[in-house]
């Protein structure tokens, strides 16, 4: 007998039970407590209990989920990642554009009063002339680099003491900037041993001999 069999045996004792006037006799009461039973069990059997997950808090609502966590992190990063590479080309173009630097050569001999150091200085694109500098004299000029550092920016100087002769470079870059980026000065003092360099005309150190 089926789960609709025993719902249908039982609806027809109820029925029968509930028009007659008189006590239900003992078969009938034996037959209504086995159909009875058969239901139940038959009923309660084919089904299953589903507990129905209650919704979260409103509160829990408001807490991002990991993936949101996810991408609002990688936004995040992506952000100082730009920032940091923005700083840098803020930085190199301070570096490298519309900086001057003061280039100068000093003649440092302290016994060619009579024979002057004659200089002689020039980029690639501008030749800025020579000197000739007696003792302590010195030659300068400004030099302002730019962001395609081309040529002007890097000057040849030719220094001449009687027969002897020596080229070297006054101003190049990067190498200078660098170097000279403290006080934009860029010195060079020619003695009878070499040449010296200095970024604040107090402490020199020797670059190269004649």
């Amino acid at each position: 007998m089926d789960g609709r069999g025993s719902s249908g045996d039982l609806l027809s004792i109820l029925d029968a039970i509930s028009s007659s006037d008189k006590e239900p006799n003992a078969s009938l009461h034996s037959g209504t407590t086995l159909v009875i039973g058969r239901y139940l069990m038959n009923h309660i059997g084919s089904c299953s209990v589903v507990r129905q997950r209650s919704s979260p808090p409103h509160s829990l609502s408001l807490v991002p989920s990991e993936q949101k966590l996810r991408r609002q992190y990688s936004i995040m990063l992506s952000n100082l990642k730009m920032s940091a590479e923005l700083t840098k080309i803020i930085f190199q173009g301070e570096q490298l554009y519309g900086i001057e630097y003061e280039v100068r050569v000093i003649n440092g001999f302290t016994n060619n009063s009579s024979l002057p150091l004659v200089i002689w200085c020039a980029s690639k694109d501008c030749d800025i002339g020579g000197r000739a500098l007696q003792e302590h004299d010195d030659f300068s000029w400004p030099v302002r680099t730019n962001f395609w550092i081309t040529t002007t920016s890097q000057f040849s100087c030719t220094v001449k003491l009687d027969r002897t002769r020596k080229s070297f470079d006054a101003f190049k870059v990067p190498r200078d900037i660098y170097r000279c980026s403290a006080l934009r000065k860029c010195t060079w003092l020619v003695l009878e041993d070499g040449f010296y360099f200095s970024d604040d005309e107090v402490n020199w150190k020797k670059d190269f001999s004649w």
